[in-house]
């Protein structure tokens, strides 16, 4: 049996995040639970903290598929950068670390990717939930929000331009060239120090890379940690 793509996974938890209160902390602990019961095995887990390892459950530090890194950085840029070094994926993801995913969520993307070798991104239809896990919306809500091959370049442009609308596109599965040839590690906002995630989904089309979604609903995705 042919082995499983490696998955790279990327989760930021850094300076200027409320860490403090004990809703938080279990946001993340239960995102980063969701992603460990994954039906798709071969996956590695980078948190980039600013949190003490200890501050995480037994469960979450000992378990071999995450990488605990202190990033030193207080800008989520900056530790997203670091992050990446740490990576040996095939594929790549960000996960928000107040989200929850199906189970079947790696599976889906990856085993999509892996039979379209021509796909840079494959994506699928996101839940928007609040703080007590109640549906409130769902991405995309339009079908001038969606994103694919099927559409030129410039078009997919244009309809990000119109909508903002990062989410889910942010969070699909990447090809780990792809991923790279777009990332934001030389992007900043100065104002609030934030990856800035419209050059991130912009530069995705400008370099007319090959976008595909799945008309299905796979991950729940917070309202309150909207990326701008």
């Amino acid at each position: 049996m042919k082995k499983q793509p490696l998955i790279s996974i990327f989760i930021l938890i850094c300076h200027g995040y409320n860490s403090a209160k004990s809703e938080n902390e279990k946001f993340i602990n239960d995102a980063i639970d969701s992603l460990l019961k994954q039906s798709y095995a071969n996956f590695e887990l980078i948190i980039a903290t600013s949190k003490t390892q200890e501050s995480y459950p037994e469960h979450i530090r000992k378990d071999h598929r995450i990488k605990l890194i202190d990033t030193g950085q207080k800008s989520k840029e900056g530790s997203f950068a670091q992050a990446i070094t740490y990576a040996s994926g095939e594929y790549y993801m960000i996960a928000d670390n107040k989200s929850r995913w199906d189970q079947t969520y790696l599976e889906t993307l990856a085993d999509y990717l892996t039979k379209h070798q021509e796909i840079d991104l494959y994506y699928a239809n996101a839940y928007l939930i609040d703080d007590n896990n109640n549906v409130i919306g769902k991405f995309p809500n339009s079908a001038d929000a969606i994103y694919s091959y099927i559409f030129s370049p410039l078009s997919n442009l244009s309809r990000y331009l119109i909508n903002r609308n990062s989410v889910p596109v942010l969070f699909g599965l990447f090809r780990k060239k792809a991923f790279l040839d777009i990332a934001f590690s030389k992007n900043t906002d100065s104002t609030n120090n934030n990856p800035t995630y419209d050059y991130f989904i912009s530069n995705l089309f400008i370099k007319r890379k090959r976008v595909h979604f799945i008309d299905r609903t796979l991950f729940y995705y917070s309202g309150k940690n909207h990326p701008k």
